[in-house]
């Protein structure tokens, strides 16, 4: 009798046991997947100091489409979609490389836009004003307002996120 529930008593402490343990690897693996690596941090690093976020916010952002773009500014935003889309800077966390991927996606349509709308100026890309066209580049200008509108909200979210849930300084 009691070696039968000595045995029964090590049963169920070896089920118990497995079953915390495979808990605890459960666990640690989603924990991984969650958490941003270094290389993952690096990257994240380098697109945002590529996109300049502050250049980003000064001189797309808060600038009304009507008074131009510096061809700076479009050349960051290029340079990250570029950048993003390298191989090498892949981003293993789920969560940071969609956000990636969806601000990538809008910066495309925004340059697209800019490119074809706008002419080219030595500095600066700016919306022709010839009295022809005026009516129509009002029109680009309220829907590449929008534009940067929504990247700003996208890369605002991002930035808190990796700031928040991943401590990232850039």
């Amino acid at each position: 009798m009691f070696l039968s529930s000595t045995l029964s008593f090590l049963d169920s402490f070896s089920i118990a046991s497995i079953t915390v343990g495979v808990f605890l690897i459960v666990s640690f693996e989603y924990y991984k997947r969650k958490r941003l690596s270094y290389e993952d941090k690096e990257v994240i690093k380098k697109l945002l100091q590529t996109l300049d976020v502050n250049n980003f916010q000064e001189n797309i952002y808060q600038q009304n489409a009507w008074y131009g773009y510096s061809l700076e500014s479009i050349q960051k935003t290029t340079s990250f979609v570029k950048e993003s889309e390298r191989i090498s800077n892949f981003i293993a966390q789920k969560k940071s490389r969609r956000s990636v991927e969806k601000i990538r996606t809008l910066l495309k349509e925004f340059n697209q836009l800019v490119i074809e709308k706008m002419n080219t100026k030595r500095t600066s890309y700016i919306l022709p004003k010839e009295p022809d066209k005026y009516s129509q580049s009002e029109a680009i200008a309220i829907v590449l307002n929008e534009k940067t509108k929504k990247i700003f909200q996208e890369l605002e979210k991002f930035v808190f996120y990796i700031k928040k849930e991943h401590q990232l300084i850039f």
